[in-house]
């Protein structure tokens, strides 16, 4: 893509859009800019990719390999050091950057197949590490076989069921008329993310499960 092509490119609006299929109308909530992380997850990855290519971050491979860096500190983190709100705000970075190596590639023209392929994988294999940290966590502190540690895991497959249903409907292009209750799963798990993160999370801390 031109600089002048890049220079007309403008941002979807909702931001959500950038994410959703072909023929979904965004209601009044998942339009909104608070009520769906989504919005706001879209719109401050739109202002992030300029300025990390002005700082040589320049293609989305290299947006997702920043996100790896950033995913390897959160876990140190949250095992390590166990400092909730510092993984809560990383988690929250991670969102965003997410979001901006698509954007990237949609602004300058950068999609590849390989960058869709490391995108998809990097964001799998940060969830098993991500559930594979809490878990163990929750498992020291409670038991292996103990409620916190059944709940946990039953929230986590039906996230992975989510993510699994987004890929491919990203995949195959279903369109939003031909969507299953577990497509639909996964479209509003992507759009809310970033709030769903920080309730499990705080729920987490709040009930005790984390030591």
């Amino acid at each position: 893509m031109s600089a002048s092509s890049a220079a007309s490119f403008r941002p979807k609006s909702p931001p959500v859009l950038n994410c959703t299929p072909d023929g979904y109308v965004p209601t009044s909530i998942t339009s909104h800019m608070f009520l769906c992380s989504g919005n706001l997850d879209y719109y401050l990855a739109d202002r992030v990719v300029p300025l990390l290519r002005s700082l040589g971050v320049d293609t989305p491979n290299k947006i997702t390999a920043l996100n790896c860096c950033l995913r390897a500190a959160l876990i140190y983190e949250l095992v390590v050091h166990r400092s909730y709100a510092a993984v809560t705000a990383m988690l929250v970075a991670n969102q965003v950057l997410d979001c901006a190596d698509g954007q990237c590639a949609r602004r300058y023209g950068l999609g590849s197949e390989f960058g869709a392929w490391l995108d998809h994988t990097t964001d799998e294999w940060f969830g098993y590490c991500f559930a594979a940290a809490v878990i163990s966590l929750i498992a020291v502190e409670h038991g292996p076989a103990s409620v916190p540690v059944a709940a946990i895991v039953a929230v986590l497959a039906v996230m992975g069921v989510g993510g699994k249903s987004t890929f491919d409907v990203k995949h195959s292009r279903i369109p939003w008329q031909d969507f299953k209750w577990n497509h639909k799963l996964g479209m509003y798990q992507e759009l809310y993310m970033t709030y769903i993160y920080c309730v499990l999370m705080g729920g987490f801390y709040a009930a005790g499960w984390l030591p």
